[in-house]
């Protein structure tokens, strides 16, 4: 069993925990009027000893520096959802690094998003998986929620991408609980309100994946039918280990007592998608031609590039394409990240003549 070193009252310690090889980190987000501390605890080889405290360096009353923490390696992450960045309660996540194998810990950076805005509790979750960082921040848009992807270059985090919910809705507080495996986050918004079957605060999961060019949605997880009531607020915990995920239903009563709860194990590996997908090619508009795909080939693995060259008829020219593929270059190319579609638009040209004395000439275009 660890206690704090200081072990005070209302400090809150164990509300956020995390470990990594020798390195377990426990949050004590109340310690000090909620400005927060963090500590440290080392593997000797026969017992978890307390090694060190972290601090936020710009400590402030009801920060919650603490409310959230990950490690991963020789990087920690502190997250401290009530800090002032420019606005209030916007949230910021602090970076911890050691280069003594998690001997010893040091400040190293302190991030947020560029559109930071007051009351988005950035940090209110983080997850960590090498280089990748996911960031909670729940109260974003009338507590929509949102996520984001920072990552790691060795000597800062740096800003990739923000995370939404396809169906977000106000109040869903996507982004409450994070977790973290490899490639793919599960991502929790426990006060989702299924509209269709008019059952508040149900909760989901939403299952994102990178696929080598963008961060991408890949479905979205509910509790297993007959379950799903009211207030279950399934999503109040997440984990991810590979393609298998546990949600936590943390309210679900039926048929057991009231708010006893629920956990579901979820098994993505018979859903993952294709390795390989198709290009199909459409005519419009009011001329004719061909289109030529290289290369050419009934499918193409994940990735690949394919030029495609239109070739227009006699009497016709080449305006645009449309579908998956906007531009109006002739070539061009597409990478094969989906099933693509894409719509040529060769037009009729007007063929204009006149007679003289040699008979009918036909004149350019």
């Amino acid at each position: 069993k660890l206690l704090s070193p200081e072990h005070i009252a209302y400090e809150y310690f164990g509300q956020s925990v995390a470990i990594s090889g020798s390195t377990l980190i426990v949050g004590a987000y109340g310690n000090g009027a909620y400005k927060g501390k963090v500590y440290v605890y080392h593997w000797n080889g026969s017992t978890w000893a307390y090694a060190q405290t972290l601090t936020a360096p710009d400590a402030a009353n009801y920060d919650y520096f603490g409310y959230s923490v990950a490690v991963s390696g020789n990087v920690i992450l502190v997250g401290a959802y009530g800090v002032d960045v420019f606005v209030t309660n916007s949230g910021s996540v602090h970076v911890y690094r050691s280069t003594d194998g998690g001997a010893t810990w040091v400040y190293a950076q302190t991030f947020w998003p560029s559109d930071t805005a007051s009351g988005d509790s950035f940090g209110f979750a983080v997850a960590l998986s090498g280089p990748t960082a996911v960031i909670g921040a729940t109260a974003d848009d009338s507590f929509t929620g949102s996520a984001y992807v920072f990552s790691d270059t060795g000597s800062n985090f740096q800003w990739e991408t923000r995370l939404v919910a396809s169906d977000r809705k106000t109040s869903d507080r996507f982004g409450q609980t994070i977790a973290i495996s490899g490639s793919a986050v599960l991502i929790g918004a426990q006060y989702w309100t299924n509209s269709a079957r008019g059952i508040v605060q149900q909760g989901k999961a939403y299952y994102f994946a990178y696929d080598g060019t963008a961060w991408r949605e890949k479905l979205s997880l509910l509790q297993t039918s007959p379950w799903g009531y009211t207030e279950d607020h399934f999503g109040s915990a997440v984990a991810l280990d590979g393609a298998s995920a546990v949600i936590g239903a943390m309210d679900e009563d039926a048929p057991a007592p009231t708010d006893s709860g629920k956990a579901y194990f979820f098994d993505y590996t018979c859903t993952t998608s294709p390795t390989t997908y198709t290009l199909t090619t459409l005519i419009a508009g009011t001329g004719s031609g061909t289109v030529a795909k290289s290369p050419n080939q009934a499918s193409y693995n994940a990735s690949t590039v394919v030029t495609l060259t239109v070739t227009p008829s006699i009497n016709s020219t080449f305006t645009s394409r449309s579908g998956d593929l906007l531009d109006t270059t002739n070539p061009a190319t597409i990478t094969m990240d989906a099933d693509k579609i894409v719509i040529r638009k060769p037009e009729g040209r007007v063929i204009g003549f006149e007679i003289d004395h040699q008979g009918i000439q036909i004149l350019p275009p």
